[in-house]
């Protein structure tokens, strides 16, 4: 369905739940936005948009992305602070482009030249 990031959403902070390197407080932080929407449906409101897929380069790597309404910024926090603790990379910005801009861009820049 359109709305299947809202599931995939719900389960990643199901698992978060879980680290080993959440401190009290965020643990607390995350299992009360749990419990504040019950129905992943209810979700829509608050986060637009959420990925989590391996990346093209390296399958052990895992692309993790969201966009969240601004209610959710201390929460977004713990779970970028939880993230790196296990080893990942924050990235802000627009998505890396894809072949065929990459390529668009290199025929423009060796235009100019």
């Amino acid at each position: 369905s359109g709305k299947s990031y809202l599931r995939r959403w719900a389960k990643f902070m199901l698992a978060m739940t879980q680290s080993p390197q959440l401190d009290d407080a965020e643990k607390q932080l995350l299992e009360t936005h749990i419990e504040q929407y019950p129905s992943p449906d209810e979700l829509a409101v608050s986060v637009q948009a959420f990925i989590c897929v391996p990346t093209h380069d390296d399958a052990n790597c895992i692309r993790v992305a969201w966009a969240t309404a601004q209610e959710l910024n201390g929460l977004c926090r713990a779970l970028r602070r939880v993230l790196v603790a296990h080893g990942g990379v924050i990235k802000f910005g627009p998505p890396p482009r894809n072949s065929a801009e990459r390529a668009v861009r290199a025929a423009l820049i060796a235009f100019r030249r």
